[in-house]
């Protein structure tokens, strides 16, 4: 099985597969992060004569730009592994590698995947990302609703050209603008306790 390390960036992808271990012939792939990201994945292995059951790929877990493509990569058939950041960086470290560029993040993640060979890593089940994606959700419309209160606070408390009548209408607009949003909690914990049974599960 052939390691294969991935820096993910927000716009693209720098791939490193190592042929004979980590003094061996190494090819690296530099392709755009998009929806077409797997397909072209596939398409450059097979131009290696591999395929997803011959390599073993290694990511960092960096966030949300990893979560899509390591998914998207395990639905394919490939073993993906997901690196703690802090672990591969001091792997690093103790390889001597004390350059920090994408290209050489992908060759070090896939010297960590030869060397360490971590544990293969399965994806949430869809309830799970689901209910992970309605509270991001959630968490992104309490933070707008904050600040547009927070701009309508300061608008009222500071003197402008705009009558009184316009500022009683302001007032006037309908409930704070975060309080539709907080009210919302209820449907999130109705998903919550949809997937508990599934969470069970999956301990």
């Amino acid at each position: 099985m052939f390691p294969v390390g991935i820096d993910v960036s927000k716009n693209t992808l720098d791939l490193c597969i190592l042929y004979d271990g980590i003094k061996g012939r190494i090819k690296p792939r530099n392709i755009q992060n998009n929806r077409h990201s797997v397909e072209n994945i596939l398409r450059w292995l097979r131009l290696q004569h591999c395929g997803p059951e011959d390599v073993h790929v290694v990511m960092e877990a960096t966030g949300v730009y990893h979560e899509r493509l390591a998914t998207e990569l395990h639905d394919a058939g490939f073993r993906v592994s997901l690196a703690n950041p802090h672990r591969s960086r001091e792997f690093a470290r103790g390889m001597g590698i004390m350059t920090k560029t994408d290209k050489v993040d992908a060759y070090m993640l896939a010297c960590y995947a030869f060397l360490k060979k971590p544990h293969h890593w399965e994806p949430p089940a869809p309830e799970i990302r689901y209910l992970g994606a309605l509270l991001r959700r959630r968490d992104v419309l309490l933070g707008d609703a904050l600040r547009e209160e927070n701009r309508l606070e300061k608008y009222l408390s500071t003197d402008t050209p705009a009558g009184g009548a316009d500022r009683e209408t302001l007032r006037h607009i309908g409930p704070e603008p975060t309080a539709d949003v907080e009210n919302r909690p209820p449907s999130v914990e109705s998903e919550a306790l949809h997937v508990r049974p599934v969470r069970k599960n999956l301990q």
